[in-house]
């Protein structure tokens, strides 16, 4: 499962050289099916990553 959140940067701060630079935040569920795959107790793993990312 993921969730992905990204905001334009130009228009949040109302900057017009920003125009079209995006600020992201992502959550990535990777599950372990309650231990059945790897090992992995309590459900799985969460991973948390920030981004930026710019369109030429």
């Amino acid at each position: 499962m993921e969730v992905s959140v990204d905001f334009d940067l130009a228009k949040l701060i109302r900057y017009k050289p920003l125009d079209e630079l995006y600020l992201g935040f992502t959550l990535k569920h990777r599950s372990g099916v309650f231990g059945l795959i790897n090992d992995v107790e309590k459900g799985g793993s969460n991973y948390y990553t920030i981004s930026i990312e710019k369109n030429f």
